[in-house]
């Protein structure tokens, strides 16, 4: 799953979450379940997208591949092409303003927290707030013992540990506008809880009302602090002070939401990971390597592109330029994948005795990290080549970092001092294929004079495309009653006490 992909599902939930709060919770009085809600509802959105429920997706039917033997060829050298992409492109742009956003938010968090620091040890006058467990009151305040009595239960309640927490998960998410919705709401309910109890110690809401109407000319320290001064809110909390208490019913709007939250949240997780139009936009936009792009969107920066170096007879050859490099398409990291190719794939028998080359795609589909729907894409090119391709493929498995999507892989045999042109020049990538990097493959031709009676020669056998693997006579039942009736404990190792 790359980070695109992850920042999109994290704001789908938050939307839907904090949707079904407007509408349904908003305007409840229980604030103690508000506010667990609220806080829920972000941890929620962060989580999700890592848990995956298994048991509610149907899994891919793959056929197992088996390398019993290694594979030997002396005419076999691979190297890799990367696509020439255009440097400015919308995705890096966008992703490029992305990380431009989340620097400038923390460097306002920063800040915010330095001039809270600074104010903290200043303690103005005229000012209540209080922040974590600090509390900041000018004891010249009318009504000194309620405003503190107020500020306890920001201190008791810990409020502040909401507010650093939809601040940071603002940094991430600052563009979309939903989570400053979070914000205030999450404000409101601190508020109306601090509210609920200062009331009851003043002993009267009018007389309290009348307090929070005369303290309005009051400034918000910090965004980050929980204020007995704030303007914005004055008018909402004596409305809700006032309010009658909701009736006991409508808690059946928080009971009867778990069993639909525990299902939506089950079903949404295996939908939208795998929702083509999300995955579409994620692709678009690389933010999996932000120093890349940041280097790319300023500087131009650019990497010197791949030489191929004709490799002597018998010999393979592995650019050492080449396999330093981080082959990326689209934001995603191939080299492990390109390494494992460069190490393991070997130029067919078939295709270089027939002298065939040319260019083949195989297309595979990606989900849960594991490499599934194997196929060949396009004009086949033949002589085991595909073949080739798509069991060394299958053969990797390591693609848990990569999001679930389709992809195809391009390749062209070439055999040096071959008499036979080169096919399948113009193929393309199919529509809504993500296209890897490009692998070139080169061989040469095998020898001819004196194969039959030249007792070194070593005939390659591809004992992978084998349906029946070899097995003990008889089966796995005979082979362990053979190990039973045969094996022996080693006498010396016995009277040692080896074991």
């Amino acid at each position: 799953m790359s980070w695109a992909h992850y920042i999109l599902q994290v704001n789908i939930y938050l939307i839907v979450f904090y949707g079904f709060y407007k509408f349904l919770l908003d305007k409840e009085t229980y604030f103690i379940l508000n506010r667990l809600y609220l806080v829920s509802a972000g941890l929620l959105s962060v989580a999700l997208p890592f848990l995956r429920f298994e048991w509610f997706i149907g899994q891919p039917l793959t056929h197992p591949v088996y390398a019993t033997v290694g594979q030997m060829n002396d005419y076999i050298s691979v190297a890799i092409i990367q696509d020439n992409v255009s440097k400015i492109t919308l995705g890096n742009t966008l992703a490029f303003l992305y990380f431009a956003g989340v620097l400038f938010f923390i460097v306002r968090f920063i800040v915010q927290l330095i001039s809270l620091s600074v104010l903290l040890k200043r303690r103005e006058k005229g000012i209540a707030f209080s922040f974590f467990g600090k509390k900041v009151i000018d004891i010249s305040l009318p009504e000194f013992r309620t405003i503190n009595s107020h500020e306890e239960i920001h201190v008791r309640q810990l409020h502040s540990l909401d507010v650093m927490f939809f601040e940071l998960l603002g940094i991430i998410t600052w563009f979309n506008p939903i989570v400053y919705f979070y914000k205030h709401s999450i404000k409101n309910i601190h508020e109306y809880l601090a509210d609920e109890e200062a009331a009851k110690f003043q002993g009267d809401k009018e007389q309290y009302a009348l307090l929070l109407l005369s303290s309005a000319f009051g400034v918000t320290p910090s965004n980050l602090t929980n204020s007995f001064f704030n303007k914005s809110l004055i008018k909402k909390r004596i409305y809700m002070l006032h309010k009658q208490r909701s009736k006991k019913t409508a808690v059946l709007k928080y009971g009867l939401f778990l069993p639909l939250f525990a299902i939506a949240l089950v079903m949404s997780s295996a939908t939208i990971r795998k929702n083509e139009k999300i995955l579409a936009v994620a692709e678009k936009l690389p933010l999996s390597e932000p120093l890349d792009i940041i280097k790319e969107a300023v500087s131009g920066f650019s990497e010197t592109p791949f030489t191929k170096v004709l490799p002597s007879n018998n010999t393979t050859v592995v650019s050492e330029d080449s396999s330093k490099k981080e082959f990326k398409a689209l934001g995603i990291d191939w080299s492990g994948l390109m390494t494992h190719l460069k190490r393991s794939i070997r130029y067919p028998e078939a295709a270089a005795v027939s002298q065939t080359q040319g260019s083949t795609m195989v297309k595979f589909a990606i989900k849960d990290g594991a490499a599934s729907e194997v196929g060949i894409a396009g004009k086949a090119l033949g002589a085991g080549t595909e073949a080739e391709l798509m069991s060394k493929l299958l053969l990797y498995n390591d693609f848990s970092s990569v999001p679930d999507g389709n992809y195809v892989l391009k390749a062209t045999f070439s055999l040096d001092g071959a008499t036979t042109q080169l096919k399948n020049g113009n193929l393309v990538a199919p529509e809504n294929f993500t296209q890897l990097p490009e692998l070139l493959i080169g061989g040469y031709l095998p020898k001819t004079t004196n194969q039959k009676n030249d007792p070194a020669d070593v005939r390659v056998y591809d004992f992978v495309s084998l349906e029946t693997q070899p097995t003990f006579p008889g089966g796995m039942d005979k082979f362990y009653t053979y190990l039973k009736e045969n094996l022996r404990y080693p006498a010396e190792a016995k009277a040692n006490k080896v074991e």
